[in-house]
Order: C-alpha cells, then sequence, then structure tokens
C-alpha cells in the first residue's frame, strides 16, 4: 500500500497533499481518520504549530510503519523550527526527502497561498530514490516548546457575535470549540473561522502576536533529498 496522509486544518497542508497525490497517484488519507498504519511508500503531509510537530500527528507518527517516507512540512512564513528533523526521528522508515514549504498563514488575511507546486517534482520523485535524505537541524527558538497552545491562545483571541444559529458546524469540525466557544484545548488553527457559515466568528490578534508576524517573515521553499 501506498499513500499520502495530510493533516490539514485551514487547507492548506491539504492543498499541498493533493498535489502529490495527483503527482504520485498515490490515495489521499485524512490522519484524523486513518485506520491503515503500514505502508510501502508514504507521504506525510503536515503544518508547523508554534515551530513544533502538532500534537495528533506526533502521536500518529509512532503507529505508522512504512518503508520509505518523505515528510512535507507547510508553514506560514514565520519561522519552521526543527520540526522536519524531529518529525525524521520519529517515523518507522526511511525518509527518502523532506521539505519547508510556504503557505498562507491563518492569521494573515491577505497572505498569499503557495503556487509553484512544480518545484515540489523533485521531493516527490525522492520516493524512489535509494538514498536516505540528510535533514539537518535547523533554528528553533528556545522558548518554542514552552506552552505553545497556551501562547497562541493569548496572541489570538476568537470572538463569537449575535450572527451564531447555534449550528454546530464547528462542534463537528473541532472537538475544541463548542458553539462558537473554545475550550482550553483550542490551538487557534482558525477552521471554525473560515468555515462558519454564518461569519459568525472571527479572531483578533493582540499587538504582541501582530508585531511577531511582522517580524520574522521567511518565504523560503527549502528541499532535502
Amino acid at each position: 500500500m501506498n499513500g499520502v496522509i495530510y493533516y490539514s486544518n485551514t487547507g492548506e497542508s491539504l492543498r499541498i497533499a493533493s498535489y502529490v497525490s495527483q503527482k504520485s497517484g498515490y490515495p489521499l488519507f485524512n490522519l484524523k481518520q486513518l485506520e491503515i498504519n503500514t505502508f510501502q511508500n508514504l507521504f506525510l503531509v503536515f503544518p508547523v504549530h508554534c515551530q513544533n510537530i502538532p500534537q495528533l500527528v506526533k502521536q500518529k507518527i509512532s503507529n505508522l510503519q512504512c518503508n520509505n517516507i518523505v515528510l512535507l512540512v507547510t508553514y506560514g512564513k514565520i519561522c519552521y523550527g526543527n520540526v522536519l528533523y524531529e518529525a525524521a526521528q520519529l517515523v518507522k522508515g526511511t525518509v527518502r526527502g523532506g521539505a519547508y514549504i510556504p503557505c498562507k498563514h491563518a492569521y494573515l488575511k491577505d497572505d498569499t497561498h503557495f503556487t509553484e507546486f512544480e518545484k515540489l517534482d523533485v521531493v516527490i520523485d525522492s520516493i524512489h530514490s535509494n538514498k536516505e535524505a540528510s535533514i539537518p537541524r535547523t533554528y528553533k527558538n528556545p522558548f518554542a516548546n514552552f506552552f505553545p497552545k497556551r501562547r497562541s491562545q493569548i496572541g489570538v483571541k476568537l470572538i463569537k457575535s449575535a450572527d451564531c444559529t447555534q449550528c454546530g458546524i464547528c462542534d463537528k469540525l473541532c472537538s475544541s470549540i463548542h458553539f462558537g466557544i473554545p475550550d482550553s484545548t483550542c490551538i487557534r488553527c482558525l477552521q471554525c473561522v473560515d468555515r462558519c457559515p454564518q461569519n459568525a466568528i472571527s479572531f483578533h490578534l493582540t499587538p504582541l502576536m501582530s508585531i511577531y508576524l511582522k517580524t520574522f517573515k521567511c518565504s523560503d521553499l527549502i528541499i532535502y533529498i
């Protein structure tokens, strides 16, 4: 069995995974609904969360068995931390390639999507390589592991308006929000904001978060094969 597994809340990683699936001919699997754990060739596509691997991805990686794997990490044009290296240490299989892919940041409304998909072809082809990719350590803020979820919650405020009709769509999308009100497990991925049919959920950035998003800009596509 070959496959493309993706973890995506706002759709950015799904856009990349869909291209990889089309190019490779491998079927798409949503990590949240994954029932198969053993693969011959595997692409794993997921976003950076506060310079870290998303918790669900970290949990699922340890259960995956594969011969060859390519890691494709999307990031919102801010620091991507050391995510590729950390993920490569967790996988059970030979890492044939990896990439940091600059995508639209969930918190920046006017940010642009990644469109240069053909540049990913070289790393997609590396799944058939006989060479193990060398994934180096990259800079990660020393404080990145300290309460990443809490930092997002402090920096991004979710606001529910009177337009909420209690339709429950956000509840079905995410277990961390209940009729427009986030709980303590919310990571501020903003899929509830993007998909609310009434536009009843909005978000507000604190001044410190706004400054951070303007200061640490990066838009490099980095590939390792």
